[in-house]
């Protein structure tokens, strides 16, 4: 669809043609094609799209299913990572969680850990 505007003109974007659409997330609205950014049901980004909602909900967080999202890391001395990569796993079982890696920072006190997701 070809629109006009001074100075010229601008090929209006489609919005793309998904036989299931999810919300993407974070939800936000995409100026580019008009509407809420989706991702199509079980792409890759789907369940990567799931792996992060499970990860940023502790568990109890949600009213309507307490038991969803992960165990509270904040403040843990000693966090099993293992149990956390068990509980996204229980979760979402599209994908495939490993530990990749841990990386201890003493001076901030603060632990980062690297997964791989297949």
């Amino acid at each position: 669809m070809e629109a006009s505007r001074p100075g010229g003109s601008y090929r209006t974007p489609r919005r793309p043609n998904y036989t299931a659409p999810h919300f993407d997330l974070p939800f936000r609205y995409d100026y580019y094609i008009g509407s809420v950014a989706v991702v199509e049901q079980d792409s890759n980004k789907d369940v990567l799209n799931c792996v992060h909602a499970v990860v940023r909900y502790p568990r109890g967080f949600r009213l309507e299913q307490p038991e969803f999202g992960i165990s509270e890391l904040v403040f843990q001395t000693n966090p099993d990572l293992n149990t956390t990569v068990n509980q996204i796993n229980e979760w979402e079982p599209r994908a495939s969680i490993s530990l990749m890696e841990e990386i201890w920072d003493f001076v901030s006190h603060t632990l980062r850990a690297r997964l791989g997701v297949e």
